[in-house]
């Protein structure tokens, strides 16, 4: 077997958390479905997309700290809402960044997809 077979044979779900950025930070009731669910369905296979800061990875990794965190200085009273950034690293996410494609491989990729289509729908996409 192998591949999709395995996962649909083992039970396991495949969760795509697509734009989860833009739902956990601010959302609690977000926040406490989703742990709810992590710590019921452990086995599950959890994939989170997003857009975070751009601060480097490894900046993040030595400092602990991501782009939305307050300096060591900061003496507010008020306590500072968790960012998507600070969840997912709770819930221990691995994090993978992925720079911005160039034009050249922005064709590449349209020209994959339309392999095979008419010419006429070709030269749309393009």
């Amino acid at each position: 077997m192998g591949g999709g077979r395995d996962l649909l044979v083992s039970r396991q779900l495949l969760l795509a958390l697509d734009g989860i950025d833009e739902k956990l930070a601010g959302d609690q009731d977000v926040v406490n479905y989703l742990e709810r669910f992590f710590r019921s369905e452990p086995s599950h296979l959890v994939l989170a997309t997003g857009r975070m800061p751009r601060q480097p990875a490894e900046e993040i990794q030595e400092s602990g700290k991501g782009a939305g965190d307050e300096s060591e200085g900061d003496t507010s009273e008020e306590e500072k809402d968790p960012t998507a950034e600070d969840i997912l690293r709770r819930w221990d996410f691995g994090e993978l960044r992925v720079k911005p494609l160039e034009p050249a491989h922005l064709r590449a990729i349209c020209a994959s997809w339309t392999q095979g289509l008419p010419d006429s729908v070709c030269k749309e996409a393009e």
